[in-house]
């Protein structure tokens, strides 16, 4: 059953929702502008930020330079993670071969 909010209770998680929102895009706009490394970016989802552990990997690897639709599909693919599968929901397997595969210490 869904709990019934008020107005002021909407608002505020509204907002909270929105600014979840705003970090992402302004993760995925560091990682595609190269102000931020990958791995920096999994650091700040390992110390519970929720814009960064939230954000799905599918949209984290088409903000990577390099990487688009098709080129980040077949890597979700090669590495068993599924197309809705967000970056906290990551096994410890399918987290290190990506960060190899992007680091470029693996072949894609």
């Amino acid at each position: 059953m869904v709990p019934k909010l008020t107005a002021e209770q909407r608002r505020a998680a509204l907002d909270k929702g929105m600014q979840i929102s705003i970090k992402r895009a302004e993760y995925k706009a560091k990682l595609k502008n190269g102000l931020m490394s990958i791995e920096q970016f999994f650091e700040l989802a390992d110390c519970g930020d929720k814009a960064a552990s939230g954000m799905r990997v599918y949209s984290l690897l088409t903000s990577l330079p390099g990487y688009g639709e098709v080129r980040s599909r077949q890597l979700m693919n090669e590495l068993r993670i599924a197309q809705g599968r967000k970056v906290n929901g990551l096994g410890t397997t399918q987290r290190a071969r990506l960060l190899s595969i992007l680091a470029g210490d693996d072949d894609a």
